[in-house]
């Protein structure tokens, strides 16, 4: 039972070293990820209101004529 015990804490100091080193580093290079993304938002809704349009634009041609 004691072996199980020092494991146990052993995993603790690891899991603690782990939330303590490495999470802010994974938190700001996902806040960074984020950030490159915005600019793909704003050039799809540029190109889907470009569609829109475009489609918009041919079938008022088509019942005009």
């Amino acid at each position: 039972m004691n072996n199980i015990e020092k494991d146990v804490e052993k995993l603790k100091c690891d899991m603690e070293k782990v939330m303590t080193n490495h999470l802010p580093h994974i938190q700001s290079g996902l806040e960074r990820v984020e950030t490159n993304l915005d600019w793909l938002m704003k050039f799809f809704w540029i190109i889907a209101s470009a569609s829109i349009g475009a489609l918009l634009a041919s079938i008022l041609g088509l019942v005009i004529k």
